[in-house]
């Protein structure tokens, strides 16, 4: 139950990491009645490389050498928790 005045976030980001990156994409975020992101209406993307910058100072999304990685990791992003392959131990 939500605080009594309380005005939900227009935009929310949302992210998947692996072994080497954290991507994150900020999106519109759409309320009652549905409360899910509006995958279309980007604002903006974060992709940080744990392998040359662990500590996430450089944003690499719109570096043209990980295009693909931003591809990659949009789509294991907008296919859910329930479509990302296990990982064998």
């Amino acid at each position: 139950m939500l605080e009594e005045g309380y005005v939900l976030p227009s935009v929310m980001g949302y992210s998947v990491r692996t072994d080497q990156f954290r991507y994150t994409e900020w999106v519109k975020f759409q309320g009652k009645p549905q409360y899910r992101p509006v995958w279309d209406k980007q604002v903006a993307t974060e992709l940080y490389d744990h392998k040359k910058d662990p500590q996430e100072n450089k944003n690499e999304a719109s570096n043209p050498e990980y295009k693909n990685i931003v591809v990659e990791l949009s789509k294991l992003l907008h296919g859910g928790w329930r479509n990302v392959p296990l990982k064998e131990q």
